[in-house]
């Protein structure tokens, strides 16, 4: 049955491109509709320090950028991703599709066409959508930018205007979009059907022959079948369909995943952490200038002078602030010159510079996670089980959704290792270990079992005829069964930095009894340098045997009192 939403592989560009117009004008506006999605150039451009607002020259511009700072504490990220029918949920993996939006040259999507899609028939239909100048790029999130996309494409009046070649931009940028979609649609037809890319004709080399894949994602649907049983991708710009076919990757989930730190149920984006810190930014910047603004008027004070004694040319050479200034008045026409200096400014001013630092810190839990950090002030009778007790609740439900976050991406790396990283950069990554006997199995080069489904082999265990005589599955299909047997954990609260102390406690006390091996020991630790354990040592059994056959062990120095290792050292300051 196939799906009647996106037109099939074999239409037309035109048909394409339109669906993809209106799904990317549905996501778009589903975007903007979102509480705060147009407080993300604002959040940007404080982070990056732009807010800077028009002012006399004569007074304070300064700024502090605490929102930058807590921003880098924080570690944000953003993406421009846009979806397709959003679902309810807060995992972009629930909605129906995601399209990848990225800016880039005509020239190299061109290249694209035709050195990585093989169409090199579409390199004529890219046209430049907009100056991607870095003046262009700058202005493209402001009041300005948006100004100028409504009047029109610039490009286009040069190519069927009449508009100067000088006034033309020097740089043809076009968005280039990458669709990944759930297209249920199946093979109708009553013979095997061919999806992605499959070689003409033979090798002459020998290495491959006609009919057999180009790459590792592209197979053969049989009759009834799925054509996508993990996605369709369409990569496309404005003009052209570059590529329309099976996604390339094995996981089958869209390839991309949403950290939402602060996720609530009415909005799809949930709250940003800096939001509540944009007003307080201001505010924090208006002090400041105010304060800026009294220093400047301390060190060139204001001077009142009688015109009767004092001419206008004199009073307007008289600069306060300069050292050794000579000035002469006429007393017995009128009364002298007086400098007059700023009032001193009230306490609760400063105060109130150290109530908005503080309430950034607050609202943004940087305060909670450094307290976390400076373990060296922490009571003797706390343990680290209390300190993670203490933490507020807001942080303590943003590692529950990293770690969250990090279960989907550490699935999806599972698939890339297996199916992009070839044997020899195992190698060169984990040595010999690297290698594993299934790269010598019927599919060699590969760390997928060449036979890894059940009705492969007999009740012996043993593979059957059958499955000797079809030989190896699509590796798709055996990466999805292979991998189903592995699963990775988060233990809650281990992104954080006290879980991480207890750990390594933990691992320090096994040693000190003699059940850690000092090659673990150092993995935990971090340190570096420590060498790799003898070969065949793989589990700490081994290592712990080798380091006896090596004479290595925990060495207790007999001098002072022993370390109980039941609490982290402390950082103690003392005075005589």
């Amino acid at each position: 049955m196939a799906d009647s939403l996106v037109p099939p592989q074999d239409a037309s560009d035109y048909p394409l491109l339109e669906y993809f117009k209106t799904a990317i004008e549905e996501g778009d506006a589903f975007l903007l509709a979102q509480k705060g999605y147009n407080k993300i150039p604002e959040a940007i451009n404080s982070i990056m320090g732009d807010n800077q607002d028009l002012r006399v020259a004569n007074l304070s511009s300064v700024t502090s950028n605490h929102v930058g700072k807590l921003a880098t504490d924080l570690v944000a990220g953003m993406t421009d991703v846009i979806p397709i029918r959003p679902p309810a949920s807060l995992s972009i993996q629930d909605a129906y599709g995601v399209i990848k939006r990225r800016s880039t040259t005509v020239n190299y999507v061109r290249y694209l066409c035709n050195e990585v899609y093989g169409c090199p028939e579409k390199a004529g239909l890219i046209k430049p959508d907009r100056d991607g100048s870095m003046v262009s790029l700058s202005l493209r999130n402001t009041r300005v930018g948006q100004l100028l996309d409504k009047l029109g494409n610039p490009f286009r009046e040069r190519l069927f205007g009449n508009r100067p070649h000088q006034e033309q931009p020097r740089i043809p940028a076009v968005d280039l979009f990458e669709a990944e979609i759930k297209d249920e649609t199946r093979n109708e037809k009553s013979y095997p059907v061919k999806m992605g890319q499959f070689y003409e004709k033979d090798d002459p080399d020998g290495q491959y022959k006609a009919g057999d894949p180009r790459n590792n994602w592209s197979y053969i649907v049989e009759p009834g079948e799925k054509l996508y049983p993990g996605k369709r991708l369409v990569v496309f710009t404005s003009t052209a369909r570059l590529y329309d076919g099976p996604s390339i990757y094995w996981h089958g989930m869209f390839n991309i995943c949403k950290l939402t730190l602060d996720p609530w149920p009415w909005s799809w984006l949930g709250k940003a952490v800096l939001w509540d810190l944009l007003p307080l930014q201001k505010s924090l910047d208006k002090h400041l200038r105010v304060y800026d603004d009294w220093l400047e008027k301390l060190a060139r004070p204001d001077v009142l002078a009688d015109k009767n004694s004092t001419s206008k040319a004199a009073l307007d050479r008289m600069d306060t602030r300069r050292a050794g200034g000579k000035y002469q008045h006429n007393p017995i026409a009128g009364k002298g010159m007086q400098i007059v200096y700023p009032n001193p400014l009230p306490p609760e001013f400063f105060k109130g510079l150290d109530f908005y630092v503080q309430e950034m810190r607050e609202l943004s839990g940087v305060a909670d996670v450094s307290q976390l950090m400076r373990l060296n002030q922490i009571p003797s009778s706390d343990s680290i089980e209390q300190i993670m007790e203490a933490m507020s609740p807001s942080v303590r439900m943003r590692s529950r959704v990293i770690e969250a976050f990090m279960r989907e991406f550490a699935t999806m790396m599972a698939y890339n290792i297996s199916q992009f990283m070839t044997m020899s950069q195992r190698m060169t990554i984990m040595g010999a270990d690297g290698i594993t006997p299934e790269d010598y199995d019927y599919d060699p080069s590969s760390l997928i079992p060449a036979f890894i489904h059940a009705d492969d082999f007999g009740p012996d265990g043993i593979l059957t005829r059958a499955a000797i005589q079809r030989g190896p599955r699509p590796r798709f299909r055996r990466a999805k069964e292979f991998l189903r047997q592995f699963s990775f954990q988060v233990s809650p609260g281990s992104l954080l930095a006290a879980s991480e102390v207890q750990r390594k406690l933990l691992y320090l006390q096994l040693s000190r009894a003699g059940l850690i091996d000092h090659w673990t020991l150092m993995e935990v630790l971090g340190i570096p340098n420590v060498g790799t354990p003898p070969m065949g040592a793989n589990s700490i059994t081994d290592r712990l045997l080798a380091e006896q056959q090596m004479g290595l062990g925990m060495q207790v120095n007999p001098a002072g009192r022993k370390a109980s290792g039941q609490e982290p050292p402390r950082l103690v300051m003392k005075e005589s």
